[in-house]
């Protein structure tokens, strides 16, 4: 058999498991041992698994809704990075948004990952994070700076978003190109869903009773700021970045997270934080078998449609016929 959630775009099924049936709490405790069963080994970048993603299908990206890859051979794009546990606490939250971002979620999971292996100096960091739910599917959100990365091979550097800033290289833009095929418009992904369950499973809206699913128009996560002081000579490189995450233990605040309600808004409302609630561990099962979904930014159109005619991305404003120019250069496997 297979299940079926409603209020979201695309083929929202996936296989009859006993895995989606279980709580937060049980699902969390599954994907960490299995982390820590293959800790210290970690995947690799490979350029060639790279040019294979040209002629591959990334629809499984934003259309496969399990937390394990359906396809084998690793992920082409971040292909290493390093998984924790986390909480968003939302306690002092005041905002009207609902589901996750008002009740927050206990348990979570992170990974922090390099786009691509270090090259021309760059360092191209970003995270996808994972809140796990009872009963049902989990909900998902990337975010990154840039495609185009930066020279410090301090992580925490520069706030991250959902919506990434357009490539300037030649050669992230060929990558934007292909990613852009998958849906459109890429450089988004969506938070919608985040905003319709709790993490209970509980629907914010019920069949039988007219109400509102209540999410920002963008999402933006600031590093905690002795974090970003502690790395500030970090070295731009892969074992740069297992220094670093080795030295964040359990309990340590990574960022703040603000919300941007509208695209107009320059103002940014504070939702709260994300703690790690474990150590930092590199592995194979997260670098080849740990899924995390891309959200389309059209099921966020669909329940604001507004928004699509009135795209902001960091800086870069398009009408609906631009979205050849608005490309993803997350929407690969992260």
């Amino acid at each position: 058999a297979a299940l079926a959630w409603p209020n979201l775009g695309g083929d929202a099924t996936y296989d009859d498991s006993s895995y989606e049936y279980l709580t937060a709490a049980e699902k969390e405790t599954i994907l960490w041992e299995k982390v820590q069963e293959t800790a210290g080994t970690k995947g690799s970048f490979s350029p060639f698994r790279l040019l294979q993603m040209f002629s591959k299908d990334l629809s499984p990206t934003v259309d496969h809704y399990s937390d394990f890859i359906p396809y084998e051979g690793g992920k082409p794009f971040h292909s290493v990075g390093a998984v924790a546990t986390v909480k968003f606490d939302t306690s002092d939250n005041n905002s009207t948004f609902t589901g996750i971002f008002a009740e927050g979620s206990h348990h979570g999971v992170i990974r922090l990952s390099l786009a691509l292996g270090i090259a021309n100096s760059k360092y191209v960091p970003g995270l996808a994070l994972k809140f796990l739910r009872n009963g049902m599917y989990s909900a998902n959100v990337m975010a990154m700076e840039s495609i185009d990365g930066q020279e410090s091979g301090n992580f925490f550097e520069r706030d991250f978003s959902n919506h990434i800033t357009e490539a300037k290289l030649f050669t992230r833009k060929i990558l934007e190109r292909k990613f852009a095929r998958t849906y459109a418009p890429p450089g988004m992904v969506g938070l919608s869903d985040i905003a319709s369950f709790t993490e209970q499973g509980s629907p914010v809206c019920q069949d039988e009773e007219p109400c509102d699913i209540v999410f920002p128009y963008e999402l933006i996560l600031k590093p905690n700021p002795m974090l970003r002081e502690q790395f500030v000579d970090a070295a731009p490189s892969e074992e740069g970045l297992e220094e670093l995450v080795s030295a964040i233990p359990a309990g340590t605040k990574l960022y703040d997270v603000y919300a941007r309600a509208e695209p107009q808004d320059t103002d940014l409302i504070p939702l709260g934080t994300l703690e790690t609630t474990s150590e930092f561990l590199y592995s194979k099962f997260g670098d080849n078998e740990l899924f995390f979904r891309h959200q389309r930014i059209t099921d966020d159109f669909a329940l604001r449609p507004e928004w699509n005619t009135n795209q902001r991305r960091r800086g870069l404003r398009t009408g609906d016929n631009d979205s050849d120019s608005i490309k993803c250069p997350m929407l690969n496997r992260i």
